[in-house]
């Protein structure tokens, strides 16, 4: 694992799985986190191969945070993009249901804390930087982050 060092960006991701994740129970939210981290860290064909899992934070559709991988560490959530990049997932499918009040409130805090604590961070979806065409962070959610940036 490298390394994040100095951090200039925030990329904003959605899970995107096909039936969604609206989910608040802990118990389920944990199940669904456990999923994406065997995903990320399964040897290939059944996963990813990371050494950890590629989000430094998620949040839920009740609104709580979750640290994952380490901001110490570079993450692996952005191909070629991943450098001086923190990577926060929202739990659900934002091109199949909006996003929670709760979740984009908690989404909104955890931005302005990490803007307070490495200042002067770019906030985008995770298509704007994408090599590859996504609609990641989900249709909803990107319509939200305009008003997160600020």
């Amino acid at each position: 694992m490298v390394p994040l060092g100095r951090c200039n960006a925030i990329t904003v991701h959605h899970s995107g799985f096909p039936d969604g994740f609206t989910a608040t129970a802990v118990e389920d939210v944990i199940t669904n986190l456990q999923m994406i981290a065997s995903f990320h860290t399964d040897v290939p064909p059944k996963g990813r191969g990371w050494a950890d899992i590629g989000y430094h934070f998620a949040v839920d559709p009740a609104g709580r945070v979750w640290e994952l991988r380490s901001i110490q560490f570079q993450g692996a959530h952005v191909k070629n993009h991943n450098a001086a990049n923190i990577g926060v997932v929202c739990l659900g499918n934002f091109d199949l249901h909006p996003v929670p009040d709760a979740q984009l409130a908690a989404l909104r805090q955890l931005i302005h804390d990490l803007q307070k604590q490495y200042g002067g961070l770019r906030v985008c979806g995770h298509c704007e930087l994408a090599d590859d065409a996504t609609s990641c962070p989900g249709a909803n959610l990107r319509a939200c982050l305009d008003n997160l940036k600020a």
